[in-house]
């Protein structure tokens, strides 16, 4: 499988985690204040969509300065 370059398009929505969003990262033994829910479009090679993620803030960070997420 090869990983491709997800340009970014727009950013929808960026946030800190909601009470009911927290649970996992608390299961996993995480602090949620370390993630950020983030809805997004992207385009890859041309295919531009929209998705959902939850990202370790300085992740998405790293992906906002570069324009582009690799997955």
């Amino acid at each position: 499988m090869n990983i491709l370059e997800h340009y970014i398009v727009e950013i929808l929505e960026k946030r800190p985690l909601t009470e009911k969003e927290t649970g996992w990262a608390v299961k996993a033994g995480r602090d949620p204040k370390d993630y950020i829910y983030v809805k997004w479009i992207y385009n890859c090679h041309g295919s531009k969509q929209t998705t959902d993620d939850y990202y370790i803030k300085s992740d998405w960070e790293k992906i906002e300065v570069r324009g582009y997420a690799l997955m």
